[in-house]
């Protein structure tokens, strides 16, 4: 391919399309996207923080962010939203969602219960 005819495909073609404008993103941001991923989640503002290190506020800064711009009022919508948009739940926090506690010890309970 010339140059000239790389300057004549370039002026056709747009350049690829920003993440925050992607279509079926509802216009969110990478960040924003991880955000609503973990909201879907049932993390807490307080969860999300500590997974993505940053303060309890940023965290909740975000997510009334993704609210807005996807137009819903509420986690429950978000979820209902973020599902129809192909948005995938994300957890900092595994062991949370099957009841254990943070410190991998399955809620305190000893692996020898298990043998038969």
């Amino acid at each position: 391919m010339s140059i000239d005819d790389a300057i004549a495909l370039a002026q056709v073609r747009p350049a690829t399309t920003p993440t925050s404008s992607r279509p079926g993103l509802g216009g969110l941001t990478p960040r924003e996207t991880e955000v609503a991923g973990r909201v879907v989640s049932g993390l807490t503002n307080r969860q999300i923080g500590e997974a993505l290190v940053i303060t309890e506020k940023t965290a909740a800064n975000h997510v009334q962010r993704v609210l807005d711009k996807l137009g819903v009022h509420s986690r429950t919508q978000l979820a209902a939203r973020s599902a129809e948009l192909g948005i995938e739940p994300i957890s900092a926090f595994p062991e949370l969602q099957h009841g254990g506690g943070r410190s991998g010890h399955g809620g305190g309970r000893s692996g020898a219960s298990a043998v038969a």
